[in-house]
């Protein structure tokens, strides 16, 4: 009875972190795009107050930048030729989150595509073509 207790509690806590999310973007939105050095500050005070809450309960930010795709933390939805390993994440266009063990949010992000494979596409395409 005991180990349902924490279990409903467990998801009860992720699923409020989860209805959460979009105040933090908001937050971080509005801290960047104020001009105000006062706003900012305060809006970025009060983002690193709220994470720190939220870190205390079990959420943690998903790694992307400069990382490897990994399609269980990360969701690729643009993808750019690269001279850099195919796979490597070149911008986070939406931070991800989990909540202890789970993924409660996936980072959305921008892959290289490699070179080679880019040209042998458009090739491909060019005979098709003719």
């Amino acid at each position: 009875m005991d180990r349902e207790k924490t279990d409903f509690e467990e998801r009860a806590n992720e699923l409020l972190v989860k209805e959460l999310l979009p105040l933090i973007d908001d937050l971080e939105a509005a801290a960047k795009k104020t001009k105000n050095k006062k706003a900012k500050k305060g809006f970025e005070l009060i983002l690193n107050k709220f994470m720190a809450i939220l870190a205390k309960s079990g959420l943690k930010r998903i790694d992307a930048v400069g990382k490897k795709f990994d399609p269980y933390y990360h969701e690729a939805v643009l993808s750019e030729e690269s001279d850099k390993p195919d796979g490597t994440i070149l911008e986070e266009l939406q931070k991800g989150y989990m909540f202890k063990s789970n993924v409660i949010r996936h980072s959305k992000v921008k892959v290289t595509k490699n070179k080679q494979e880019v040209i042998w596409q458009k090739r491909s395409r060019q005979k098709k073509r003719k």
